[in-house]
């Protein structure tokens, strides 16, 4: 699957499920990468520059369109919205510790190190998907059609084009 793509007719809960679903093949592929004796360096750049941009739009996209929302319509969604922003949290450390090693797969710490960082990044993030989505279900029933358009309208404001 390629990236997903936003547009004026994308509806934004089904673009972040879109979204899951490319960061998960990224994440297959960065276990493959992993799991080589000897990792190719050229793709681990260039799988880590995709998957850096895609992780942190993503993130961003939820903490300030889906996440406000959500808590602005269904207090009851409070606790759970907070133990999701606390996975964002983990999942930018846990990217800060693996981005230096797709940098140099086979830098100080090997291709073991690598390897270490990476299923714990694909574990954390497998784990966190499967929270969203039940948050995805529950948004396509609270959100308005007018909520959805202001979200789906800032996220295409984001990327630098215009609803």
């Amino acid at each position: 699957m390629s990236e997903p793509t936003l547009n004026q007719q994308t509806d934004p809960v089904v673009f972040l499920r879109q979204t899951h679903q490319a960061l998960v093949e990224r994440c297959a592929e960065l276990e493959a990468l992993a799991t080589r004796e000897s990792p190719d360096p050229g793709a681990a750049r260039a799988l880590g520059r995709q998957l850096g941009t895609l992780l942190e739009q993503h993130l961003r996209d939820e903490e300030t369109e889906l996440f406000t929302r959500l808590v602005r319509v269904s207090l009851k969604l409070a606790d759970q919205i907070h133990v999701l922003r606390q996975d964002h949290e983990r999942l930018r450390a846990a990217w800060a510790d693996l981005q230096p090693l797709l940098a140099n797969p086979a830098g100080a710490r090997g291709a073991a190190g690598f390897a270490e960082q990476a299923a714990a990044f694909v574990q954390l993030k497998r784990g966190h998907i499967a929270r969203e989505e039940q948050l995805l279900n529950q948004a396509r029933h609270l959100l308005s059609s007018a909520a959805l358009r202001e979200m789906r309208n800032a996220m295409l404001e984001r990327r630098g084009r215009h609803a």
